[in-house]
């Protein structure tokens, strides 16, 4: 089960969640365009994927990681946890199972599995790795950033945006490792 979050902090490339206990937020039903006028947003179907994305099945892990506690204070009723070392993260995903994915400013994703599920979370390893042709005409920094990371529960798929593209993977429950990474916008 995910645990609602109330802010997420990135530190000194160690992965640290602020949560607050209570039950899950939902977001409104209705959003204002203008005064006097809503719009009603209707919420999204339940996801009936039989690609198995559901969060039903867990991940196999080994937990090796020995984690220290943040030098950071929060406000009562908040909590800290370390979730697991990875350089220089940059954006984060929570899948259904609970297991975490790490956008970096180097060229991999990573995984962290069962980070938000009860227990100790796996060790961070590679999810996926960006080999970034650069298009013609354009300058070339020499890094295959892998920061920015999404996921789609409606089509069970995790996307990854590099400098030059965005990629796309199936998912379903459990994969540690992406296994058909493909460019599909430049």
């Amino acid at each position: 089960m995910i645990r609602p979050a109330c802010a997420v902090l990135l530190f000194s490339s160690i992965i640290v969640i602020a949560a607050c206990g209570g039950g899950a937020s939902s977001p409104p039903a209705s959003i204002a365009t203008n005064p006097g006028a809503t719009s009603t947003t209707p919420p999204p179907p339940p996801n009936t994927n039989a690609a198995g994305c559901t969060g039903a099945t867990a991940s196999t892990y080994t937990s090796t990681t020995t984690l220290s506690a943040p030098a950071l204070t929060v406000p009562g009723g908040l909590v800290i946890q370390t979730i697991a070392n990875v350089g220089q993260a940059r954006e984060l995903v929570a899948l259904p199972n609970g297991d975490l994915l790490v956008g970096t400013l180097g060229s991999s994703v990573y995984i962290v599995p069962n980070a938000e599920a009860s227990g100790a979370p796996g060790t961070p390893q590679v999810f996926a790795t960006i080999n970034e042709q650069v298009p013609s005409g354009e300058p070339s920094t020499g890094i295959n950033n892998a920061e920015g990371v999404a996921f789609s529960a409606a089509t069970c798929t995790i996307f990854v945006s590099s400098e030059y593209h965005v990629w796309s993977t199936p998912y379903k429950d459990g994969d540690l490792t992406a296994e058909n990474l493909q460019p599909i916008a430049t």
